[in-house]
């Protein structure tokens, strides 16, 4: 149920006027989120046109405009998949919560409390908007992205993240 053609990518300019305005309801969450961290002393990163801040282990990670939350263990599929997220909110706009920010989380929330008792899990991605968000995360940000003129890749982890500080 892709609402948005995917065929045609963003510029860069494009995904910050229109997350600054179009999608200003979810970015804004994400600049009060990111100030708290700071505050706190957490450094921000940076992956593709998103900044982003390592918090807590083993929980994954939340997308809130061009912001986003991570696990500290390295995962560059995370941090693919939460870009492709951000990219989905200049698209939905002032809707990505509801179609997109809540059922997310409430998905994640499900998927592991299936994985605490024991069932079988379905594809993390085999929802629309969690799919879509890694396959534009990719098509984005993807696996032969390059920081700051940098491979980010760890020896012996392929998914690995070594990220610049800003």
């Amino acid at each position: 149920m892709a609402l948005i053609p995917e065929k045609k990518k963003l510029s860069k300019r494009q995904f910050y006027l229109l997350s600054y305005t179009w999608g200003l309801p979810t970015t804004l969450a994400g600049c009060l989120t990111a100030a708290a961290l700071r505050v706190t002393g957490h450094k921000p990163k940076k992956f593709g046109w998103c900044e982003y801040y390592e918090v807590g282990s083993h929980w994954g990670g939340c997308s809130m405009g061009p912001f986003f939350f991570k696990q500290k263990e390295p995962s560059r599929h995370i941090c693919v998949h939460e870009a492709g997220h951000a990219i989905q909110n200049c698209y939905y706009g002032p809707l990505m919560p509801i179609l997109v920010s809540i059922p997310s989380s409430v998905r994640y929330r499900a998927h592991r409390l299936r994985k605490r008792m024991g069932k079988p899990l379905p594809p993390y991605d085999g929802i629309w908007f969690e799919g879509q968000a890694t396959k534009l995360g990719r098509t984005y940000f993807g696996e032969d992205h390059v920081f700051h003129g940098k491979e980010q890749k760890t020896a012996g982890e392929p998914e690995a993240v070594q990220p610049q500080e800003r």
